[in-house]
């Protein structure tokens, strides 16, 4: 028999060690992290998430930032600009230094926008599955959404330099893995 509960911490032990990993510049990993959210969490007809394998579909997450319906650019506060010693400025993720948590059930978190610029919404589901499914998570596609894209390139530059930030992607998807990673109705299924 399958081990469901098993399977789950091993899912949160993969985000756990990308996260590290993320933490130590590795920004790479942050399709590991998408990865092992996607199997946790993402239901379709041919896939089943572990969640629905463990009969809790509707868990209740961390929420750590969310945008306004009205906002016509702007993120969420998954991620903020810093200052770095040697003057650069970088994006990381917030963790948990914005105020204003809240824990909703897993169809809210999946489906809140956290990005938007341009014409794009960007939703947590759309961050996780292009970065798993078309940049090399579970699967590599040449074809991978504009959005996406525009965020691997960077939606912001640094001052005085004009360098791109191309952390968005890996640090918001850092930020996805700490709000799993301190979700306790989600932990409670390991034990």
């Amino acid at each position: 028999m399958i081990d469901f509960k098993d399977h789950l911490r091993n899912q949160l032990s993969f985000i756990t060690n990308s996260c590290t990993a993320i933490d130590r510049g590795e920004l790479a990993e942050g399709v590991r992290v998408a990865t092992a959210i996607r199997v946790t969490v993402h239901q379709t007809p041919v896939s089943t998430s572990l969640l629905t394998h463990l009969c809790q579909p509707n868990v209740i997450l961390l929420s750590t930032g969310r945008l306004s319906p009205t906002v016509v650019w702007g993120e969420s506060g998954l991620t903020r600009m810093v200052l770095s010693s040697d003057g650069r400025t970088r994006i990381e993720a917030s963790l948990g230094t914005v105020p204003g948590h809240q824990i909703v059930p897993l169809d809210t978190w999946w489906n809140e926008v956290i990005l938007v610029f341009g014409d794009h919404r960007v939703r947590r589901r759309d961050l996780v599955l292009a970065a798993a499914n078309k940049d090399g998570g579970a699967h590599v596609d040449s074809a991978v959404p504009e959005s996406y894209k525009q965020i691997k390139d960077g939606l912001w530059t640094a001052s005085p330099s004009g360098e791109k930030l191309t952390e968005q992607a890996a640090m918001t998807l850092r930020q996805l893995g700490y709000e799993v990673l301190n979700s306790p109705d989600l932990i409670k299924l390991t034990v």
